[in-house]
């Protein structure tokens, strides 16, 4: 099987930080596409860059604002998605207090009018994925399945297990079984879906430096075995928008790209570098 690496910069248009640092790593082929958080503050400011450059985006798809005090706005009409609105007619901040007061209805309503959104500010998108893991729940997972079946759109769902013991440790057995049905469902639905994915799941505290990080991407990178590999990470350059500790892995991520070491691993280990859109081009140009 040929084997082909989507290098995915999530969470475009959260910063201007983040826009400035995708855009530097696309002009110098470091990533392949990103993912656009369309409600996000400086979306217009991302998908003016992916425009520009032609760049092939994925929409990242949330119910969830990333901080309090920055809420972001729903792309529905606030008075047909209440239940995922607070008091002032913004996304929630906390996830756990979304998924209690969340009508599943309204959040893929809102999901919807965010695909609508992405694809309004860059003209076309390939994919979707989740802002966040609520999309992987056994609430949303199928409806998430069958939205994107609708819109014609790839999902980020991984069939390989080894993506879920890296990012939840050790698993019974049962959920080799449920990977195997998500991924008859992607299939019965006709949603292209990645055969595995790499992302440091790590907090800040348990990395032990850009060296640690740099390590776990080679060493994943190297033991992969599938096909077609997505590869995501949060991309930042220094600023003043955030200064949480954990921003600082997203420094590290930059840093990781910005050195070419990925591409030249992934070339070395006879990768193609692909996209979204080139994977669902081939799709359609094989039928």
């Amino acid at each position: 099987m040929r084997k082909r690496l989507i290098i995915n910069a999530d969470d475009f248009g959260i910063t201007p930080e983040t826009n400035k640092a995708v855009e530097k790593l696309f002009e110098q082929g470091a990533i392949t596409q990103a993912s656009l958080l369309a409600v996000s503050s400086y979306a217009e400011e991302a998908a003016e860059i992916a425009r520009r450059l032609k760049m092939p985006v994925s929409a990242h798809l949330t119910i969830v604002s990333e901080w309090a005090e920055f809420p972001w706005k729903s792309a529905a009409p606030p008075e047909t998605v209440p239940s995922i609105l607070d008091g002032s007619n913004c996304l929630r901040a906390s996830a756990s207090e979304q998924q209690k007061k969340a009508v599943p209805a309204e959040a893929m309503s809102e999901l919807k009018a965010q695909i609508g959104l992405a694809r309004s500010l860059v003209g076309s998108i390939s994919s979707a994925d989740s802002h966040g893991q609520f999309l992987y729940s056994a609430a949303y997972l199928p409806k998430a399945l069958a939205l994107c079946s609708k819109e014609r759109l790839a999902f980020r769902i991984p069939s390989s297990y080894g993506f879920y013991a890296r990012q939840m440790g050790v698993l019974p057995l049962s959920f080799k079984a449920l990977v195997k049905a998500v991924s008859a469902l992607s299939c019965i639905l006709r949603v292209p879906a990645p055969h595995d994915c790499i992302t440091d799941p790590r907090p800040v505290a348990k990395i032990k430096g850009y060296e640690d990080l740099r390590l776990y991407y080679l060493k994943t990178l190297n033991e992969s075995k599938a096909g077609l590999v997505e590869m995501f990470l949060h991309p930042c350059l220094p600023g003043g928008s955030q200064s949480s500790p954990e921003w600082e892995k997203r420094l590290w991520e930059f840093r990781l790209l910005d050195e070419g070491v990925i591409q030249e691993t992934a070339k070395k280990l006879g990768f193609e570098l692909s996209s979204w859109s080139k994977e669902l081009a081939r799709n359609e140009a094989s039928r």
